[in-house]
C-alpha cells in the first residue's frame, strides 16, 4: 500500500511540474485587454521594516486601436518622483502581440530612441557612442529573427496568461536596448487574498519568476483572479522593490 501511494504522489507531482507552458502572443487571452488608464506606486526598501525609498508615481494607459493599417494595443507610460525620469510607448499588434514599435525616454541617459520593429531601424535623438549604438543593433537585429514578447509591457501582459495551480510558463522577452532576448519562467505558485484598505478582499494568482535554484532574487506578481490587473509586485535582488496598484487614479 505504501508503494502504491508513493507512485500516486511520484505520478502527480511528475504532470504537476511539467505543466508547462512555452507561451507566444497566440497564448495570451486577449479578451481580457480594454482601454484603462491606472497608477502604480513604486518603492523600494532596504528590508521589510525600512522606509520606503525612491518613490516613483507610475501612470499606465492602454488603448485599443488601429495604427499602421492594424488593430494595435497601445501601452503609454509614464514615472515621475519630483519630475519627469521615464517615458515609454509600446505599439503591439493585438493578433500576435508581436511589437511593432517601442520608443522610451530615460533621464538618467539622457536621450529617446525609438524602435521600429516594421521598418527595422533604430533612430535616436541625439548622438550616442558608436560602441553603444552597434550593441544595442546587434541584439535588435536577433530579436528580429526570434518570437519576442515586450517585456516593458509585462504588467500588461503577465495578466493575460491562461493561469492553473502549479502551471510554468516559459515567455521569450526583449527589452529593446537593454540586451539580448532572453527565455524568462514563471510558476503559479498558488492564490493569495489581498486586504484593500477599504476592508475589500482580492483573490488573486501567485506568479514567480525566480532567477535560478540558487539564488535568493525573486519577482512575485499577484493577478487579481476577477479584473485580470496587477494588484502588487515585489522583487528581491539584495533590497526590495514593489509596486502597489492605486485604486483610484488622479485624472479619473
Amino acid at each position: 500500500m505504501n508503494i502504491l501511494i508513493y507512485l500516486l504522489f511520484s505520478i502527480t507531482l511528475f504532470f504537476a511540474q511539467n505543466d508547462t507552458i512555452t507561451v507566444s502572443g497566440n497564448d495570451l487571452n486577449i479578451r481580457y485587454l480594454r482601454n484603462v488608464k491606472s497608477q502604480y506606486v513604486s518603492y523600494y526598501k532596504k528590508n521589510t521594516d525600512s522606509s520606503p525609498e525612491k518613490i516613483t508615481l507610475i501612470n499606465f494607459d492602454v488603448q485599443l486601436k488601429t495604427l499602421f493599417s492594424r488593430r494595435v494595443i497601445e501601452i503609454n507610460q509614464q514615472w515621475n518622483m519630483d519630475t519627469l525620469i521615464h517615458k515609454a510607448t509600446s505599439v503591439l499588434d493585438q493578433s500576435d502581440f508581436s511589437t511593432l514599435l517601442y520608443e522610451y525616454y530615460w533621464k538618467r541617459s539622457g536621450y529617446s530612441v525609438k524602435f521600429d520593429f516594421l521598418d527595422k531601424v533604430i533612430t535616436y535623438d541625439k548622438p550616442i557612442p558608436e560602441s553603444q549604438r552597434l550593441k544595442v543593433e546587434t541584439e535588435f537585429k536577433k530579436s528580429l529573427a526570434q518570437n519576442t514578447l515586450n517585456w516593458h509591457s509585462d504588467i500588461v501582459l503577465l495578466p493575460l496568461l491562461d493561469f492553473k495551480e502549479n502551471r510554468v510558463f516559459k515567455i521569450t522577452f526583449y527589452e529593446a536596448g537593454f540586451g539580448d532576448a532572453q527565455d524568462v519562467i514563471y510558476t503559479v505558485i498558488g492564490t493569495e487574498e489581498l486586504l484593500l484598505s477599504s476592508g475589500k478582499r482580492v483573490v488573486c494568482w501567485l506568479l514567480e519568476n525566480k532567477e535560478d535554484s540558487q539564488s535568493a532574487n525573486y519577482s512575485r506578481f499577484w493577478i487579481s483572479k476577477e479584473s485580470r490587473e496587477l494588484m502588487k509586485e515585489e522583487d528581491f535582488f539584495g533590497r526590495y522593490r514593489y509596486k502597489l496598484k492605486l485604486l483610484i487614479a488622479d485624472g479619473n
